[in-house]
């Protein structure tokens, strides 16, 4: 792997690398499916705090990723990949944009969760919701 002027890994070789990762485990094949449709960006939008989409691209922010163990940084991906494969972004039109983001975390966790990918910090998963899509969580909230 190289490194940078900072001692740092390569961004793009380490995503690379988290990409070939997912695709290595059989259990996560759709996942991996998802994510090679979706183009890449890293450090190229300043809002972009963590990880984020547009529906199509993955939008990475490098100090972030690389502070992630290499299982988080492939839930990361499969995160957003869900994200748009689920549709949220075009379903979550017209509704409370942080009560919506909060019912879909809720939904796509819950799939990473039963496809064993790492927890990332701070994720809502609340059981009760185990079973409900993005609309009925929605609801609840």
């Amino acid at each position: 792997m190289e490194l940078n002027n900072s001692n740092q890994p390569n961004i793009n070789d380490v995503m690379q690398q988290t990409r070939i990762a997912m695709m290595e485990n059989d259990k996560w094949a759709f996942f991996s499916a998802l994510n090679m449709f979706l183009k890449q960006a890293i450090d190229k939008n300043p809002k972009v705090l963590q990880a984020a989409t547009d529906g199509l691209t993955m939008h990475y922010n490098s100090e972030y990723m690389l502070g992630l163990t290499k299982q988080k940084r492939i839930t990361a991906m499969a995160y957003l990949s869900m994200k748009v494969g689920l549709k949220h972004i075009l379903r979550g039109e017209g509704k409370d944009k942080e009560m919506w983001e909060t019912a879909s975390n809720h939904a796509v966790n819950h799939v990473l969760k039963k496809h064993g990918f790492a927890e990332l910090d701070g994720w809502d998963c609340d059981e009760r919701f185990k079973d409900n899509s993005a609309e009925e969580i929605y609801e609840v909230l």
